[in-house]
């Protein structure tokens, strides 16, 4: 069984990016890699998919043609982190999916 669903090309993601069914199983997948748990409460104000997991983590998927995006922000995730003197989220993981 795949994780990822088969989506191709950005209208379709886009339509298909706000149904949770499609994404439960690889959203409760990397929470627990990384050992969350907790309620799944998906997003859906953006323009990717995003969902929480209890209080404690936020997943989020980019698309393949949206690579370069995932790169700014991690980079920035990374270093906002450390760097400034008000809360600012943890990056725990990044990377490519491989079901």
């Amino acid at each position: 069984m795949t994780l990822i669903p088969d989506i191709q090309g950005a209208e379709a993601f886009s339509k298909a990016k706000d149904d949770t069914r499609l994404w439960r199983a690889v959203i409760e997948k990397l929470g627990g890699d990384y050992g969350f748990s907790g309620e799944i409460r998906q997003f859906y104000n953006g323009s990717t998919v995003v969902a929480s997991i209890g209080d404690e983590a936020v997943i989020k998927l980019f698309e393949p043609w949206t690579l370069a995006l995932h790169s700014n922000e991690a980079s920035a995730l990374g270093f906002l982190h450390s760097m400034v003197p008000i809360p600012t989220p943890k990056l725990f993981g990044s990377g490519k999916i491989e079901d």
